[in-house]
């Protein structure tokens, strides 16, 4: 009987140690993970960091209102979809070639003789710069006068064009200019002449009427005869 009661002590020892070391250790568990939680420094920082965050993500009811109005002053541009028109190349603006500058004619004309049946035979009567009255010259059809040729002669007028070019943008007219020509008061009295061709008489007597005209008229033009 002792026996027995010897065993159930013991095994009562036995269970009652077991129960005392798994409460241990599961006590020692609990301290382990306590220990390993985050503390309160830890969880502060952690807190602020994700209130920084949010405020970092919200905007201001202010900003935002004055955001929408901005919107509603200058509406955003809608480009997508929209085809732009492509200008063909024949309508597009075509700038005009520079063209140099004309030289003008230095020379007059003042008398054709014109032949329409024989133009190699046609004549003009030119006067170039720096020719005295009188000195004029007569040409003829290919010409060159300066920087420019006779092309072609007329009745009244010329055709010259630029000696340069065979364009016939440079082609130009040029008429006869009427040249006013003093009259003599005396039969075959010429201008810029002293002599006198009388049709009858001796020269004193044609000279003597030649005075009294020019004594008569003083605004002739004429120079004085010598007595």
């Amino acid at each position: 009987m002792l026996y027995i009661l010897g065993v159930c002590a013991l095994l009562a020892a036995i269970g009652i140690f077991s129960l005392c070391v798994s409460r241990w250790c599961e006590v020692d568990s609990r301290h382990k993970a306590l220990l390993q939680a985050p503390n309160a420094v830890q969880k502060f920082t952690e807190k602020a960091g994700e209130r920084t965050q949010g405020d970092a993500s919200q905007t201001s009811p202010l900003v935002a209102q004055a955001q929408a109005y901005a919107q509603l002053l200058n509406p955003p541009r809608i480009t997508e979809g929209l085809s732009v028109p492509v200008q063909p190349a024949s309508l597009a603006a075509v700038m005009p070639p520079v063209r140099p500058a004309t030289a003008s004619a230095n020379f007059k004309v003042y008398g054709t003789s014109y032949y329409p049946n024989e133009p190699g035979r046609s004549m003009a009567l030119i006067s170039e710069p720096g020719v005295a009255s009188g000195q004029e010259r007569w040409v003829k059809e290919g010409t060159q006068i300066g920087h420019f040729v006779i092309h072609e002669i007329r009745r009244v007028l010329i055709v010259y064009r630029d000696v340069e070019t065979q364009n016939l943008a440079s082609v130009r007219e040029m008429a006869v200019e009427r040249r006013m020509s003093r009259t003599s008061l005396v039969r075959g009295v010429q201008e810029g002449s002293l002599k006198v061709s009388a049709a009858g008489g001796d020269l004193g007597k044609a000279q003597g009427h030649v005075k009294k005209r020019l004594r008569a008229s003083p605004q002739t033009g004429l120079l004085p005869l010598a007595g």
